[in-house]
């Protein structure tokens, strides 16, 4: 069994998170989804938007498949 660099389960959970926003999932339903905190998620969300130079959720979403971190179906 290989390990994951960290790197790579780093992006992984973060872009199970912009799927979510992509998704137009609710706060509550994505962190569910997730297995994590409300307040979790949203921390995450806060910090994706600003290491993408986002103003906002929908925004995050666009700027993640326009630098190919999600498939423009997502």
């Amino acid at each position: 069994d290989v390990e994951e660099p960290l790197g790579a389960l780093y992006f992984r959970d973060e872009a199970r998170i912009l799927g979510q926003l992509c998704a137009g999932t609710t706060d509550i339903q994505a962190a569910r989804r997730l297995g994590i905190s409300l307040r979790t998620y949203r921390r995450r969300v806060a910090s994706l938007m600003q290491d993408l130079g986002a103003e906002s959720r929908f925004q995050a979403g666009a700027l993640a498949v326009e630098a190919g971190l999600l498939p423009a179906s997502a």
